[in-house]
C-alpha cells in the first residue's frame, strides 16, 4: 500500500486472499484499457517517485540537511 495507489497505479487485495487477487486479475484480464491505464500509470509514478535518482537526490538532501 506505501507504493500502490488502489485504481490508480494499481489494484491492492488483503493479503493472502486468493480469491480477492484472482477477481482482481480476472477484472484486468477482461479490460484492456484499464490494464494499459493503470499499467502506465504505475510506471510513471514509480519512475517519478522511486526511480534510483530520485531516491538519490532525497538521501543526498537528507544528509546535507544534518550538516
Amino acid at each position: 500500500p506505501e507504493l500502490i495507489l488502489d485504481g490508480t497505479t494499481g489494484i491492492l487485495t488483503e493479503p493472502n486472499q486468493s480469491v480477492g487477487i484472482a477477481k482482481a486479475l480476472v477484472a484486468l484480464g477482461n479490460d484492456p484499457a484499464s490494464r494499459m491505464r493503470i499499467g502506465d500509470a504505475g510506471r510513471q509514478h514509480m519512475v517519478q517517485n522511486f526511480s534510483h535518482q530520485v531516491v538519490a537526490k532525497k538521501y543526498f538532501d537528507f544528509f546535507k540537511s544534518l550538516s
